[in-house]
């Protein structure tokens, strides 16, 4: 909410439920969160979120897994892929927050990695597998796959507004076990140019 001047109202600090794991905001909050079972949950609330009132939580998929990342798409749809790992096969999946439906987006790719536009039509994505480390743009709706040149890891692009480009910086190498070694900060990647 903001005040007259245009700057933000401050309201206190709220605090959300525990186990949550990531998080989108749009009009509404989603989050992402760990079950008692050891397994996850992507649920929608309202916009402030305020757990003091009467402010439901609607659950829109379950997994008995936990280890996914979610990403906002274009319109109502939310990207959901299993958390990326050298050369273990990743899955990405596309769900429609409206009619909770899931549809598999990509699939049994190694260290899968996704990037959607802003139009939810169009995915960066980069695989890591043993003999080879790929990325590509990927269209939902044909179904292709063009091939970049360059690796790039998609935590270091950035889609134009309107998903027609997209900006990356580029490693001058990539490390051994991409992206684990990036992730848990053993070694750097020095960018060197860019890509769009």
């Amino acid at each position: 909410e903001l005040n007259d001047d245009g700057s933000i109202k401050e309201s206190g600090v709220v605090r959300l439920p525990d186990g949550i794991q990531d998080v989108i905001m749009t009009s509404e909050l989603y989050f992402l969160r760990t079950t008692s079972l050891d397994g996850s949950e992507i649920v929608r609330g309202a916009l402030p979120y305020n757990p003091n009132v009467s402010n439901p939580l609607t659950t829109l998929w379950t997994s008995p897994l936990h280890n996914w990342d979610i990403q906002k798409a274009g319109g109502a749809s939310i990207v959901i892929t299993q958390k990326p790992s050298f050369n273990i096969p990743g899955y990405s999946y596309v769900l429609n927050t409206q009619t909770k439906k899931v549809t598999k987006l990509l699939g049994d790719l190694p260290g899968l990695v996704t990037a959607p536009a802003p139009t939810g039509n169009t995915y960066l994505a980069t695989t890591y597998g043993p003999n080879a480390y790929t990325s590509f743009i990927y269209s939902a709706q044909t179904k292709n796959r063009v091939y970049l040149e360059s690796l790039v890891v998609p935590e270091k692009c950035a889609w134009s507004e309107n998903g027609l480009h997209i900006y990356c910086a580029i490693g001058e190498r990539m490390p051994i076990e991409m992206p684990n070694a990036w992730y848990d900060g053993s070694i750097p990647i020095a960018d060197t140019k860019i890509l769009h």
